[in-house]
């Protein structure tokens, strides 16, 4: 008897809710458990369980494969215990098993973990070994011992590392003072140590490859690399840091600098005094506490209190510094994707990150993010203002080019708009794909409100950190465009939908929720919710917009 079953849904740890959860025990536990139970007395031979290696070395980005598959090893463990045969198998990747559907960015994170894909003429001889050998839990894995042998990185190799603030803060490291360089130097080698960290996660040959100024995105950098990337920092450095750090600090060189400062600020000051302490941010907090309370009004009145007093535009030449723009992928098509971030907090140029993985040596791919976002950042006066300058952005990107517009959820709203100025003033979109967008003021959208605000706190440790210039902005851009209405485009439209609902909304039909916009030529779902469609499920999200891409 041979238990096969095997389901993916992968994400870093805060994206993985029940609902994630349920597919991938349902195949593995469930299915598992039911033949147990329906072959205790049947006289087998053999009860082989193929589990996994995630649940014995861990892998990133797969806690709720890992733990399915840790169920099957200890389901292997209790019928040796009852008398029963059974034997676990926790296999490596195959490269015609569920690894032949990985990206190459997965691949290559793999194969850096020390793990090689086993050929299917490998694994057929380990199989048969594995089922001579009398154990409840075998791991049939093909490893790159070189890789698992490699020396990890040490930030400035010439001191020890300081300690995170209150740890052993009374144990002195002999010859310290004398062996620290100044603070210089130090800045140098922390911005080797990220360049070398760089390389080495993203799979770069040298940590020369990596520019300083590049940002990280455009390096290819997504969310499970990110948080690869900070793990090795954080070993490093000694320094606890934010899963966002990649996000918060964009290119290696502004990584090095704020790692060479919280080093310092690590350090007991003169006198012995704790080293300073950040504020939390208060705004945030308070939204954060309405949100679970039930309270969104009050929430949002909180945060349109905050967005009034920033200051704002009402014409794009009054913006001397633009928001930020990121070239995630570059290839040969002739039509140049341009992205717009959502107008929520989560978003930035960072939400396309996986999406655009998809596209490189493909097409050229630009994200750009929404002005007043950012700290510092004004925000728009008007809607005639905001979408003046989205487009002055798309045309120093794009120049002679042609291109197409893109925006995810509300990001979408931006896109249309803006190839509505264009086809005004020129160049016009050679078309505009719109992925799970909704109509502001969509009654499918508003039943879910709980839900999109729970997963972008998910979401948060992951993305970016949502302080008060984020959720302001999110509530003013609300209110500045509640009342848009999508006109009629020279262009073609596509609407890419996502084909489950949010959690909570398994029992509606999808004219309950999924969105009604109607000026679309063109309408094709894809996998996954509001959420998955550009996380998890992206090369797939990615596959139908390059498929219309080259038909337009």
């Amino acid at each position: 008897m041979f238990h096969l079953a095997g389901v993916l849904d992968d994400g870093v740890l805060g994206s993985l809710t029940p609902a994630r959860f349920d597919p991938v025990f349902r195949a593995k536990v469930d299915a598992a458990l039911h033949l147990h139970e329906l072959t205790r007395s049947a006289p087998l031979a053999d009860f082989v369980l193929f589990s996994s290696s995630a649940a014995t070395f861990g892998t990133p980005g797969q806690a709720n494969y890992a733990a399915a598959n840790a169920v099957l090893d200890a389901l292997a463990d209790q019928r040796r215990a009852d008398g029963l045969p059974a034997t676990a198998l926790a296999w490596g990747a195959w490269e015609q098993g569920m690894a032949g559907r990985l990206d190459q960015v997965d691949r290559d994170r793999m194969q850096r973990g020390g793990v090689l894909a086993l050929t299917d003429e490998q694994g057929m001889a380990l199989l048969e070994a594995a089922l001579r050998v009398d154990a409840a839990a075998l791991v049939p894995v093909r490893l790159d011992t070189a890789a698992l042998g490699a020396e990890p990185a040490r930030c400035c190799a010439d001191w020890p590392p300081v300690p995170p603030p209150g740890r052993h803060r009374d144990r002195p490291v002999a010859g310290r003072a004398a062996a620290r360089p100044g603070r210089r130097a130090r800045g140098a080698a922390v911005l080797d140590v990220v360049r070398a960290a760089t390389a080495g996660v993203l799979g770069h040959p040298s940590p020369e490859a990596v520019s300083p100024e590049q940002p990280f995105l455009e390096l290819g950098l997504d969310s499970l690399t990110a948080v690869e990337l900070r793990n090795a920092l954080a070993t490093a450095t000694g320094l606890t840091l934010p899963v966002t750090l990649t996000f918060d600090h964009a290119t290696p060189r502004a990584v090095a600098e704020f790692l060479d400062a919280e080093l310092s600020a690590a350090q007991p000051a003169a006198g012995g005094s704790e080293p300073a302490r950040p504020v939390q941010d208060v705004i945030g907090m308070l939204f954060r506490q309405a949100c679970e309370q039930h309270r969104l009004k009050e929430g949002f009145e909180l945060l349109q209190s905050v967005a009034r007093l920033r200051p704002t535009f009402t014409d794009a030449a009054e913006v001397r510094e633009l928001p930020t723009a990121v070239r995630l992928a570059k290839g040969p098509e002739p039509v140049r994707l341009v992205c717009f971030s959502s107008q929520v907090a989560l978003a930035g140029v960072h939400q396309y990150a996986r999406f655009a993985s998809a596209f490189r040596d493909v097409r050229d791919v630009v994200a750009l993010a929404v002005p007043g976002f950012a700290a510092g950042e004004p925000l728009p006066a008007t809607a005639d203002a905001l979408v003046e300058l989205l487009a002055r952005m798309v045309r120093e990107h794009v120049g002679d080019h042609p291109f197409a517009l893109l925006g995810s959820s509300s990001g979408g709203v931006l896109a249309h708009a803006t190839a509505a100025r264009l086809d005004r003033d020129g160049p016009s979109a050679a078309g505009v794909a719109l992925l799970d967008t909704y109509v502001p003021g969509d009654d499918s959208l508003g039943q879910f409100e709980d839900q999109l605000l729970g997963g972008m706190f998910a979401r948060e440790e992951s993305f970016a950190r949502m302080d008060s210039a984020r959720l302001s902005a999110m509530s003013w851009y609300f209110n500045l465009l509640g009342d848009w209405t999508p006109p009629k485009l020279t262009a073609p439209v596509l609407l890419v939908r996502a084909s489950r609902p949010m959690p909570g909304g398994e029992g509606l039909s999808p004219q309950q929720w999924q969105t009604g916009w109607t000026e679309a030529d063109e309408v094709v779902d894809v996998p996954g919710n509001h959420f998955t469609m550009m996380e998890d499920l992206a090369a797939s999200t990615a596959g139908v917009v390059d498929d219309w891409l080259r038909r337009i």
